[in-house]
């Protein structure tokens, strides 16, 4: 019998005490990020030490040094060298980033040169890609610049509204880089999103509670349950 390959789940977590739900969940991967409403900046590189020792799950974190649109000057982008940096002496297993021209076109040089300086811990595509004017020619751009996956929910809206553009997506992608579906993703949807989209990662923040930005480890285990069926 062909062993059935694991379908990821990776976690958004806002805080450490986010970590800490997901450390005993059956999660397999964390982005860590600060500022849910914004939908996520660089965390606090202080808490990261603390992450080290509450998980020993893989550990992404988000490079993203303010809100509002991916198309940074060039200060900001030597922060994002330095965060970069910092976060991979600390023990970081992965970067999520994306730089942007004013045309929301990706900017192939500078993505470069972040993967570079990543090197060799893999680096996602954050949904700067939802912004882009043509997914498919973006996708093929990401690759070329040296991204292992791209976190989409297929463009404005949640993964649920462009679920045929996910699809798409990962068959265009076919193999050379993963698909990461995410954007509203919960146990009550996220059957039509595995049958469409047939993507091999999963991304939630597993909020069901509106009044506390935690995770919920029954909604992750929940997912992780229809993933693996």
């Amino acid at each position: 019998m062909t062993k059935k390959t694991p379908v990821l789940l990776e976690v958004a977590c806002f805080s450490l005490d986010a970590v800490k739900v997901v450390a005993g969940s059956d999660a397999d991967r964390i982005e860590y990020c600060s500022d849910y409403v914004s939908g996520g900046v660089t965390p606090p590189l202080a808490d990261f030490a603390k992450i080290r020792q509450i998980t020993e799950k893989p550990v992404y974190v988000m490079i993203r040094p303010r809100d509002g649109d991916f198309d940074y000057n060039n200060e900001e982008i030597k922060m994002m060298h330095a965060l970069i940096a910092e976060f991979k002496a600390a023990g970081a297993d992965g970067f999520v980033f994306g730089i942007t021209n004013p045309d929301n076109e990706l900017n192939m040089e500078e993505n470069r040169r972040l993967i570079s300086r990543a090197n060799p811990l893999p680096c996602t595509l954050h949904r700067a890609f939802d912004k882009v004017p043509d997914k498919h020619k973006s996708l093929e751009q990401a690759i070329d610049c040296g991204f292992s996956k791209i976190l989409t929910s297929g463009g404005a809206g949640n993964a649920v509204d462009n679920i045929g553009v996910l699809a798409r997506l990962v068959t265009k992608a076919s193999g050379r880089i993963n698909i990461i579906p995410g954007g509203g993703l919960r146990s009550y949807n996220i059957d039509i999103i595995i049958n469409r989209s047939g993507a091999g990662e999963y991304h939630s923040a597993c909020i069901t509670n509106t009044g506390t930005l935690l995770p919920d480890p029954r909604e992750i285990n929940i997912i992780k349950v229809k993933l693996r069926s």
